[in-house]
């Protein structure tokens, strides 16, 4: 039996998200990498729902744009190692307890997942429009942003309630 300190075992699922993940960090930074010198010294940084760039910024912001994608992908990476910083409903036989940790963790993975996807996603829309090419994500964005964020954490919430409810 698993106490809400031990970490859940990974699947094939988890682990295959894990690389997704860190293959979406290293294009991320290949792309940032490749393209910074010949990015313009302001760059678009600011999106509406329907006019598109809105603001410019020095191109300084793709490098604290890669960063903070980094950052938060090593920070959930880390907090999905320590299961023991979750504060688990102790009314919870093990079993369940077990199955809730298991949730948990595969919902900050998928969220490091999304997180990453939607500030690459940035990067790169900042970097073509800095380079006059056209948007490759046109005003569909903020709508993909928004559901690669949101319907995980509403699925994995879904998920935890049907866990806590069903009998053992």
């Amino acid at each position: 039996m698993q106490t809400s300190s031990e970490k859940p075992p990974l699947n094939l699922v988890d682990i295959i998200i894990e690389i997704a993940g860190l293959l979406v960090i290293i294009i991320m930074w290949i792309g940032i990498l490749i393209n910074y010198n010949s990015l313009p010294e302001l760059i678009p940084n600011k999106y509406s729902w329907s006019k598109g760039a809105m603001g410019m910024e020095n191109r300084l912001f793709i490098i604290f744009m890669g960063a903070l994608a980094t950052i938060v992908f090593w920070g959930l990476s880390v907090l999905t190692t320590k299961p023991e910083l979750f504060h688990a409903n102790k009314s919870l036989s093990k079993p369940k307890l077990a199955v809730q940790l298991k949730i948990v963790m595969r919902m900050f993975r998928c969220l490091k997942l999304a997180l990453s996807t939607v500030i690459t996603m940035v990067i790169f829309q900042s970097m073509f429009l800095a380079q006059g090419k056209p948007e490759f994500l046109g005003s569909s964005f903020n709508w993909i942003a928004q559901a690669l964020i949101g319907l995980p954490i509403l699925f994995f919430i879904g998920q935890s309630f049907k866990n806590m409810w069903k009998t053992e």
